[in-house]
């Protein structure tokens, strides 16, 4: 009886070793219809870290053509008709918003507040940041950010400049602890 489970358990080992790495490196299908809503769920992008934006983050450009999202790399655009992807960001950065008037996105580096146009790639410091300060949103006409500013000692949360090299996601999403 030890011959025999010795010999199954080799036999279960090589079939995990044969199919296990087969059945790991499938890739997800590109489409698929959700079993518990109906809806059919399209995979934008197979690039592998990539994130589309938090819900409260207009993640859409202002002509509706494009979608901006992150990767590894830095801050990405998907052509929603042709489905091709172009790099407009390079470098850890934290996303803020896509503009609802332009075709601008909002991101953190460095302690500075940035645009990049997505169709030109053109990028421009909007404003320095004070050491303990953030800015979360844009407005609709995208004329003013909002954002805080920590005072005395309190604990800057961390930002895109002490993530590790390894990363996989440039955006910040770690919540605070409630006070309540």
């Amino acid at each position: 009886t030890l011959f025999l489970l010795y010999c199954l358990r080799v036999r279960f080992s090589y079939l995990l070793a044969v199919l296990v790495p087969g059945l790991m490196a499938q890739e997800p299908p590109t489409t698929w219809v959700d079993a518990d809503t109906g809806h059919r769920v399209v995979r934008l992008t197979t690039e592998p870290g990539s994130a589309s934006l938090y819900f409260n983050q207009n993640g859409y450009t202002a002509d509706g053509k494009n979608m901006v999202y992150t990767t590894p790399p830095g801050i990405s655009v998907l052509n929603l008709a042709t489905q091709k992807v172009h790099p407009v960001v390079e470098g850890k950065v934290c996303v803020v918003v896509t503009g609802h008037k332009t075709q601008q996105v909002y991101y953190l580096d460095n302690g500075a507040v940035w645009a990049a146009d997505v169709n030109t790639r053109k990028k421009h410091k909007i404003a320095d940041l004070p050491a303990k300060g953030s800015i979360a949103t844009v407005n609709a006409d995208e004329t003013l950010l909002a954002g805080t500013y920590l005072e005395g000692d309190a604990k800057v949360p961390p930002t895109t400049a002490s993530l590790s090299a390894d990363a996989q996601q440039p955006q910040i999403l770690d919540q605070p602890i409630s006070k309540g």
